[in-house]
């Protein structure tokens, strides 16, 4: 018998997917062909895009990238008129939406939804499958609460402007669901803290995510760059994030802005995010600037040829970064955070 999916994940417009080559972000996602349909949703996938640019607003988009996979993706607004009336726009995008999604559900009997955080990805699954009356399933591929603690601020902060407010939804949807998904065992104690029962909890490593070209052996990798040469005779340091400042990148700028002045080193950022013009300007204010190279979102390829080429990789709060960076063989320093230990052991990882 044929079974659908539907997931609703906010991480990736469909054009970044394929400009980036994430395409193993996805493809797991119908779990070795349990399920012979997956329909991926975006829901705000114009985000990004600023306030008086034509692309923010618009229709539904729809793509086929196979027979097997197919994306929907609703707009910050649906009519470029009614931009300076942001949060009327963007209620018809979402309602256009959901009524979209219903029909979808119904037409290709879809009995599961899975939404990738307990946030507004959450509240959208946990409102279509009192709909539709199927069950919906939610990630916490991370640990929202550390995170909280150390920025002090919701992890939606877009949408949430209280940090209670956040917690009270996340702990909702996530009780409301049939299962939660969890990535390490940390994850899951955060997930238990909640008050969610052990049996509930579903672990799930994210290896099938990381992309194949990372499971090639360093030694055989080139990174060959016109644009980007490596000086060897400097220590390179390398960072893969999105620049954000719940994933604590400005605490690299401090510190290489010490190690800097006894060492001859460059410190490499792949990722791009809101928080790069503030790191720019850090940057200045600290004098390392002209050390400091913001080289963007990079594709598969590249970042795997250029991980075995780093002096050492800092991983403040990454997550499948730092896998791919492991299986580069690059020495990692990094915060005892989230899965960190799970995979760093002090002292003796190399």
């Amino acid at each position: 018998m044929k079974k659908s999916i539907l997931i609703i994940d906010s991480a990736y417009p469909y054009q970044i997917i394929k400009e980036r080559k994430l395409f193993s972000l996805f493809l797991g996602r119908n779990l070795n062909g349990y399920f012979s349909k997956v329909w991926c949703c975006n829901p705000v996938s114009t985000i990004l895009e600023k306030k008086n640019s034509k692309n923010r607003y618009g229709k539904l988009n729809f793509f086929s990238h196979s027979s097997s996979y197919s994306f929907i993706e609703a707009k910050m607004g649906r009519y470029k008129f009614l931009s300076y009336f942001e949060k009327i726009n963007f209620l018809i995008s979402q309602i256009s939406l959901l009524i979209s999604l219903i029909k979808i559900i119904k037409k290709y009997q879809i009995k599961l939804i899975r939404s990738e955080n307990p946030y507004y990805n959450g509240i959208l699954a946990y409102i279509l499958s009192k709909v539709c009356k199927i069950p919906f399933i939610v990630g916490v591929w991370g640990n929202p609460g550390k995170i909280r603690t150390h920025t002090q601020q919701p992890i939606m902060k877009k949408l949430f402007k209280k940090v209670w407010v956040e917690e009270l939804v996340e702990k909702f949807i996530l009780k409301k669901a049939k299962f939660v998904m969890v990535q390490n065992l940390d994850n899951k104690k955060f997930v238990l803290s909640r008050g969610i029962l052990d049996e509930k909890i579903k672990l799930f490593y994210f290896g099938n995510l990381i992309d194949k070209i990372h499971f090639t052996e360093p030694k055989h990798r080139k990174f060959e760059n016109k644009n980007l040469i490596l000086n060897k005779n400097s220590q390179s340091i390398l960072v893969i994030s999105r620049l954000e400042k719940l994933k604590l990148v400005d605490h690299v700028l401090y510190a290489f802005s010490m190690i800097d002045k006894k060492i001859d080193c460059t410190l490499f950022f792949v990722g791009d995010g809101e928080y790069k013009n503030e790191m720019i300007e850090i940057s200045k204010k600290l004098g390392i600037l002209d050390k400091v190279v913001f080289c963007g979102n990079k594709d598969q390829k590249w970042i795997a040829n250029f991980i075995p080429q780093m002096s050492v990789v800092v991983s403040p709060l990454t997550g499948r970064a730092l896998a791919e960076v492991s299986f580069g063989a690059a020495p990692v320093v990094a915060y005892d955070l989230d899965w960190h230990a799970e995979i760093i052991e002090n002292n003796k990882t190399k």
